[in-house]
Formats: C-alpha cells, structure tokens, sequence
C-alpha cells in the first residue's frame, strides 16, 4: 500500500498549522518551542524567537542546542528552524554551526529587504515555497568528524540558491511550451 504523507503537487491539498508555546517531552526532560509548523501533523519547521535586546545567536547557542540534547526525536523530521530577535532573522539546519544559518534576505529577485522576520515568514513559510524548499532544496551529505566516525549532515539551500534556480527552471519550462521557430 503507498501511503502519501504530503501531497507535494497541490500544497493546498495539506493540512498547515503554526502552533505557539508547543511543549514536547524527552528523556531528558520537556521543553516549550516558540512555534512549530506543522504539515499534516508532522513538525517541519522549528521556531525560536528572542527578545528584541538579546543577540539572535542566543536563540540558537542557548535554546536550540538545548532542546537538541533534551527532545533529539523532535528534529529529525524538521526540515529546517527559523531564529529571530525580530531586527535579525537566520535560517538554517537546526545541527548546523552558526556560520551556515543565513537570512532570507527578499521574497523575490526584485523585492528589496525589509524588516527581516517579515521577509522571512513571508518569503519560506508560504504553503507552495516552503514544500518546494522541503522537497528539492534540502541535502543530506556524509561528513567526516574528527573522530574518525561519518555523520549525516544536513543542508538547507540558502535564499539565492532557491530563488535563482526556480527562475531557471522557469525559463527553462517557458522555452520548451514557447519554442523559438
């Protein structure tokens, strides 16, 4: 039996929720997110926002890198998380180091930057954006670790990368249904 847990095709087809203050428990303890989404259920995006004083980087040196050892089981469908202090948003795999959470810096090649939180919300968590950076812009890679050992890593394409290779595969499309004679 196929079973489809996303309906990839027609984003309008699944169930999307944000829920605020959701609590989930571990071995190690419990711990309350900011907000989650939810795409039919399953938590796929991971929020953590901080106060407008605090440096963003506290969201994830501090909370995440928390709830990572205390709730693990939660993270490993979460394609990505978004941190904020509301003046500065990144974006990045939830075990990436800081210097691979980026912002979303515009929602379309043309638009130009505006508070960062916004541009973030608007331009990743929109239903059909946000499928298509879960579907075709995450990458698992084997990495060596210093001990020897190989670990998944995962990657989440950076705003450009989205943005420019949706446009190319645009023109490619408009180029077959339009050929030039």
């Amino acid at each position: 039996v196929h079973v489809t847990v996303i309906d990839w095709e027609n984003p309008a087809a699944n169930d999307f929720l944000m829920a605020s203050q959701v609590w989930f428990a571990g071995d190690l303890g419990q711990k309350r997110a900011d907000a989650v989404g939810f795409i039919n259920g399953i938590p796929l995006l991971f929020c953590e926002f901080k106060a407008p004083t605090q440096p963003v980087r506290d969201a994830l040196d501090g909370n995440i890198r928390d709830y990572r050892a205390t709730i693990p089981h939660v993270f490993g469908p979460t394609g990505f998380a978004l941190i904020s202090n509301g003046h500065e948003t990144r974006l990045g795999a939830v075990e990436a180091p800081w210097e691979h959470w980026l912002e979303w810096k515009r929602l379309d090649e043309e638009d130009a930057p505006t508070n960062s939180l916004e541009v973030a919300i608007r331009g990743v968590c929109e239903p059909a954006r946000f499928l298509d950076i879960v579907e075709n812009f995450i990458v698992f890679q084997e990495e060596a670790q210093k001990t020897g050992e190989v670990r998944l890593i995962k990657k989440v394409a950076r705003n450009h990368q989205v943005l420019g290779v949706n446009r190319a595969i645009q023109a490619v499309q408009d180029i077959v249904a339009n050929p030039v004679s």
